[in-house]
This record gives structure tokens, sequence and C-alpha cells, in this order.
């Protein structure tokens, strides 16, 4: 090698102090610039993730309580379709017995049905006893008057003159015969029924849930703690967004209480109405305030560290400039090891050390991953794209763990025997700890006018030792950060006892869950931890960790405050080389809110199958025939009902089964208003087929596209013993005679789908001792699974 390669760094001829430490200021910089434009790219992504994050959440929120609104309204709009048509038909004589109190009606959300006459007064309602009230200067009853829509009407909040109670008011216009106005059918909605529902979901304390007409008048919600049944929004940007387009978000400062809320709007189809729900950017954003106080803090460290590196390395130069070169290098080999926090960056400054011995322009560090059986080239210069593929080269390195040499066309193994001088163009060193192969250090010249000589390799070589040493310590250590930052960081408990059970370590969110600090708690024996029955829980901990060295389970504990919580736990043995516990580490995810809404929804559903129990009608036992129940939904609410009547005077049992599609309390409604519709159908003189297609056309008004009803109608004529029967949609039934159980099969199309369907009408001759079953369809279902029939 020549020796002027060597001294450049030093020599005023060819490079300056000065140009030195301005380069390395620029490198600084640029380090800087990178540091702090990867954070605020970092912060910008993470609140772009945080509010696409809070739009999804309330997206799915807004279109849950549009589905639960449109039922809700439809149903009531479906009865008052009802009413309207049965008063246009039999006046002041239609029955309300039906919707006052122990009637199907009378269930939550609904305070009130009443019919005001062409004057506004009220003639008929389900309120007992009954209280008369004129309604005509109110809204609902003008817009009617004024002009057949022959649309529903859904009024602003009002309080109501009869039932004392703020209400949104349903309406439907009333014709007379020649189509004059001739009152109308008013339904009387619970406006706070609309969000309490949904009062057990969570969307932050400052959330904001809504239900406002296109007038501007909120029909009902929530805003923080304050109600907005009867708020004006006309000055809220909703309004106009609205009559652009049916969905979208906004961002606004709260007209109720001033809190900056991300909003989702979405348009009511075919009502004038529209929910809007509402997240608090403070709420939305709290993940990324808190990241991007870590992010800062952490990013003004490593600034500080470049700035105090850069510094450094100018001051180093300043004053040790006239040392010789191999004690200039190796000082700054061990000052880097010792300043750097980063692989990367103590690779990047070694490469100017190395540069200061040896000709190294093509230099890089790689290491090895030994999970993916990948390499990372840290700093990989490379000027020359001819030369053989140093990936490969590299990898005979990691396999050999020796030092190789790829020298005038052959690979060969350093030192080289018989060779004084050996002209290598690619030099690669294994970098070693405790004799298993990490990465690899290597260099390359392609000038043929300056090889590597013997010195030079060996230097090479003694770096290479060093630095393997120095990365060595960094990625244990950095494995260890990782580790540490995902204990540190993670929404789950995290503790860590010793062989007797005192703690030793508890992470961050075991504070924030339980409201304890580490000092109340390390030190302290484990079972302190716990409220109750600690006898059981250790001794089934310690089973578990016996039989199969884990133990998982549910625990009740208290937090400082005094409430009790529960958390899904897990605990492991920590054991030593010889197989002694001296560690146990418990990890534990806070899993009360999750029983709390299982608890709730349980309770629920209970009580709403005993009130769908109580609508089933009483057996029937005559000296003639009985009748016997052998379903009730007693845990759920579902479209499932029937019910029947015996007429003396003609001898005729009349009976039906009602199967509305679905679950629920909306689908409860339209059963419901089924039973309405038969109940009528019962008091007509009509045959079985005719009281079908009456009652199909009656409810295809009023049932949704995707909803409808499987029905079957029938009536046992005792005087000829003539079973008369016609199917909606319950195509089957069983009859037990002399010969035997069978099954009977009776084709008709579902009720609600379409009008203008027919239906049939059959016979089946009876005997004495003859018994008929009807059932719905999940009990046929359930016999199709478990009996072959024939």
């Amino acid at each position: 090698m020549r020796e002027p390669t060597v001294r450049w760094m030093f020599s005023g001829s060819k490079l300056s102090i000065r140009n030195i430490i301005i380069a390395i200021i620029v490198f600084g910089v640029v380090l800087l610039a990178v540091v702090w434009g990867s954070v605020g790219y970092k912060l910008t992504s993470e609140r772009q993730i945080c509010i696409a994050n809070t739009k999804s959440d309330e997206a799915s929120f807004a279109r849950a309580f549009e589905e639960s609104t449109l039922r809700v309204i439809k149903s009531a709009d479906a009865v008052a379709v009802i009413l309207k048509y049965q008063y246009e038909k039999q006046g002041r004589m239609v029955d309300m017995a039906p919707y006052r109190t122990n009637g199907e009606f009378q269930i939550a959300p609904y305070r009130l049905c009443s019919i005001a006459d062409e004057n506004g007064d009220l003639v008929l309602s389900n309120q007992t006893p009954f209280v008369f009230s004129n309604i005509s200067d109110r809204e609902h009853f003008l817009v009617h008057k004024e002009v057949d829509t022959e649309r529903s009407f859904i009024s602003k909040p009002v309080l109501g003159r009869s039932s004392s109670n703020w209400s949104i008011q349903i309406s439907r216009r009333i014709n007379k015969p020649d189509g004059s106005f001739g009152g109308v059918v008013v339904v009387s909605l619970d406006p706070f029924y609309l969000t309490r529902f949904y009062e057990q979901v969570s969307l932050g304390k400052d959330s904001s849930i809504a239900l406002i007409g296109k007038d501007g008048i909120g029909r009902g919600g929530q805003s923080g703690s304050n109600s907005l049944v009867g708020f004006d929004f006309s000055s809220s940007k909703v309004l106009q967004l609205a009559a652009e387009n049916d969905a979208g978000f906004f961002t606004e400062n709260s007209l109720v209480d001033g809190v900056t809320r991300i909003y989702h709007y979405r348009v009511l189809a075919e009502y004038p109405l529209m929910v809007v729900v509402g997240i608090s950017e403070n709420e939305a954003l709290a993940g990324y305030y808190e990241q991007k106080k870590a992010d800062i803090i952490f990013a003004s460290i490593i600034s500080l560290f470049i700035l105090g590196f850069c510094g450094l390395i100018i001051n180093r130069i300043m004053s040790h400039r006239q040392q010789e070169k191999l004690q200039q290098a190796l000082y700054k080999i061990n000052d880097t090891a010792n300043t750097c926090k980063s692989i990367p960056e103590f690779s990047r400054s070694f490469q100017s050390t190395i540069n200061e011995l040896i000709a190294a322009p093509n230099f890089y560090i790689a290491i090895y991953d030994d999970i993916t059986k990948t390499l990372q080239y840290i700093n990989e210069l490379d000027t020359f794209s001819d030369h053989p593929n140093l990936r490969n080269l590299s990898e005979q390195v990691i396999r050999s763990g020796k030092t190789l040499i790829y020298n005038q066309g052959r690979l060969e193994v350093w030192p080289v025997k018989d060779i004084k001088r050996p002209r290598a163009c690619w030099l690669g060193v294994p970098l070693k700890t405790e004799n298993k192969v990490f990465g690899v250090m290597a260099a390359a010249i392609y000038n043929e006018r300056e090889l590597y000589e013997k010195r030079e390799i060996d230097i090479f070589v003694l770096m290479a030792t060093q630095v393997a040493m120095v990365l060595g310590r960094r990625l244990v250590e950095s494995e260890l950060r990782k580790l540490s930052r995902v204990v540190e960081q993670s929404p789950i408990i995290v503790v860590i006892l010793d062989a007797k059970g005192r703690v030793e370590y508890i992470n961050p969110a075991f504070m924030k869950i339980t409201g304890y600090t580490a000092e109340e708690v390390v030190g302290y024996m484990a079972e302190d931890l716990f409220n109750c029955n600690k006898d059981d829980i250790f001794n089934d901990i310690e089973a578990g960790l016996t039989k199969d060295n884990v133990w998982r389970g549910e625990i009740c504990n208290r937090k400082k405050s005094g409430k009790l919580y529960w958390q899904k736990a897990l605990v492991l043995p920590i054991r030593s080389m010889d197989g002694e516990i001296r560690n146990y580490v418990g990890i534990g995810e806070d899993i009360t809110e999750q029983k709390r809404v299982l608890d709730l929804m349980s309770r629920n559903l209970e009580l709403a199958g005993q009130i769908q129990k109580s609508y089933l009608p009483q057996d029937i036992v005559t000296s003639c025939f009985e009748v016997r129940t052998f379903f009730q939904p007693y845990h759920i609410v579902s479209g499932d009902i029937f019910d029947c009547r015996f007429s003396q005077a003609e001898n005729v049992l009349s009976g039906y089964i009602i199967d509305v599609m679905g679950h629920g309390f909306a689908t409860a409604l339209q059963t419901a208003a089924l039973k309405v519709l038969f109940t009528q159908a019962m008091e007509l003189d009509l045959t079985v087929d005719q009281a079908l297609k009456w009652i199909n056309e009656q409810s295809t008004e009023y049932f949704e596209d995707d909803s409808f009803a499987a029905v079957i109608y029938f009536k046992v004529d005792f005087t000829n013993m003539v079973l008369n029967y016609a199917s909606g949609g319950i195509n089957h039934f069983f009859v037990r005679q002399q010969d035997g159980l069978r099954r009977v099969t009776v084709p008709g199309s579902l009720v609600g789908i379409a009008a203008g369907q027919d239906f049939e009408a059959h016979q089946l001759a009876l005997k004495s001792g003859d018994s008929i079953h009807f059932l719905s369809d999940g009990i046929l279902d359930l016999l199709a699974e478990q009996t072959a029939w024939r």
C-alpha cells in the first residue's frame, strides 16, 4: 500500500480540518432532519389511523342505530296504518282493547295510541281512563289537515296533553269515504328510548348520539350528560351536509357543550330524519397524544445524542490530530463502542475509522438473523456492480465461521499458506460471540494497484474481533430493550414474583388498572393482592403448576379504590438451569366489562322471554275437546305465537300459529300486529283461505322487504267433525288417528311478501279420539333432524 493513502485525513494538502468539521456538521444536520422527519411522518400517519379507526367505529354504531330506529318507527307506522284502515271502515267502533294495559301494544317505547276526528278532538285512545284532549293546534294534526300526503308524519318532541309525557308523534291521515279529511291516527313514541337502548355500549365519556329531523330539531339523543330532545341544530353543518349526501363525516364544536367531536351522520331512508354519532376528538386521539409525547421525547434524546456525538468527534479531531494513525484508529474504535446507541450508528462511525488505517471504500457489516435465515446489511457501500456476488461470499463466511479472502479469482481461508504477500480484492471476517457466528464484516478493493497487504488484513481481522465484542453486546442489549418495551407498553397486566410469592415487579398496566403504585405493591406477598378465597385460589394455582406447568383461570381482585374487578389470568414458573423455580410470572387481562355485559344480556333475554310467555293463551279443556300447549319460548324473544277461540254458538274452534322471521323487539311488534289482524279475521264471516288472503293484504303494507311471516289458520267444526285449514308458509302439521301418527303437507305462500296472493282451503275428516298437532317451523326443523317421516 502507498503511504499517502493513509495520511490524507491529517494532511492539509488534500482535506483541511475545517472541511472535516463542516462535513461532520452537515452529517449531523442530515441525521437530525431524518430523525425529526421520520417522527413527523410517523405521527401524521398515526393520527390518520386513529381518526380512521374512530370513523370506522362510528359508522358501525350509526348503522346499528339507524336500523334499530327504522324498525321502531316502521313498526309504529304499521300500527298507525292498521288503525287508520279500521277507523275508516268502523269509525268509533274500533276496539282499542288490544292496545291498552296488558295488551300486546303496551310495550316500550310507545306511550300512547290515539285517534282524533276532523276537529282535533280525541275520540279513541288506549289510555285508561280515557282523557279527552284537542290537538287541532298540533303540527302533526295540521300537516294532515292541509293536504293528504299519503305518508306518515314524524313530529318534533311535544308534551302530550293526555299522557303528560314528552313524545314524538307518528301520525297518519284518516280520510272520509269522499276523500275529505276525517282526522288523524297518532302513535306516541318515547324519544328517550331510541338512545337508552345503546347506553350499555361505551363510546367514551364525551360521546354523542342523536336523532335529528331535517328541520333541525332533535328527536332524541344524548351529548355527554345533556339530553338532545327538542334541541335546535339549525346552525349545525350537518343539515347542509345531509342535503348533499345521505351519509358522511364532519368535525365540529358541539352546539350543546362546546366539545370538539368527530361526527358521522346517516339519513334514514323513507323518513326526514338522520342519526348522528359523535366521539370527542380528545377521546379519539388519546392514544395518538400519548405516542406523540413518547416520540418527541425519544427524538429529542436521539437529537441530543447526535449533537453530542458530532461534537465529540470534532473535539477528538481537534485535540488528537497529531497522534499516530494506529493509535488514533484504535482510540476511535473504543470511543465509538462506548458512545453509539445503535448498531447502524456504530457501523457508520466505524467505517470512517477503518479508512484511516486501510483503504476500505467498499465496506459493510451484515448481521445474520438465525430465525429468518437472512443477512441484514447495515451500511452496504459497493461502487462497482461487476464484482462477484457479495451476498454469496458473506454467506460463505457465515457457514464456515472462518475469515475468507477472494484472491485473484480464488476463495481462500486466511491465513493463506505458502503465499508471503497475498493480493486480495475482497475480505470477509466472521463476527462471533461465544463461538457463535452472528454476522460478517467485509471490505473490497477493485483497483489492482491498491490491493490488501498481509499487515492490512491482520489489522482488519483484529478490528473485526473488537467489532464482534461491541456488536454482540449491542445485540443482547437491543433484544432486552425490545422485551422491556413489550412488557412496559403492554395493556396486559404482568407481575413477577420470587419463589416465595413476593412481588418483584409490576408493569404500568397493573398500576393503571388497579390504581396501586409500584411502591405500594413491590416487596409484598402476592396473596395480599387477592380479594377473597385466597387459599382456594393458591391451592388451584399450585395444582395447575404441578400438573401442567401452567395455570389458567379467572380471579376476582380488589382495586386500590375498593372496587372489585375480574381478570383472566395465566401463571407460569421460571426455572433455573438445574430446574429449580426461581420466579413466577403472572399475566392478567381485565375482563370486568365483558362479564358485566354478558350478565346484562342474560338478564334482558330472560325478562323478554317471560314477557312473551305471558302473551300465550291458557290451555282449553272442555267436555268436547282439549287444547294443550307443548312449546313455549321461555328464554328468547322470538317471532312465534299462537291463539285459539271457541264459539259455543257455532260449535267451532278457531286458531292460528304465527312464526315471524327473526328475533328481537321489532319482530315481537310485527308478531303482535299480526295477532291483531288474526283477532279481527276471527270476528269476520270468512273462510280460512279468505281470512289468510285478507291478512296478507293488510300486513304486506307494513312488513319490510326482508321480513315475512309463516302462518297456519284452522277451524275445527265439531258439528260436522271436519277440520278446515289453510297454510301461509307453515306447510306441515301432524294428525294422530286410528291408523297412527302421520304428517300432513299443505302448500301455501308466506305472508307479508307480496300482495294479491291466493291461499287454498283444505278439509280433513275427524273422528272422536283424533288429535291434531300444529307446530312452528323451528320445531318442524328439529323433528326433521331427529325423525325420518314418510
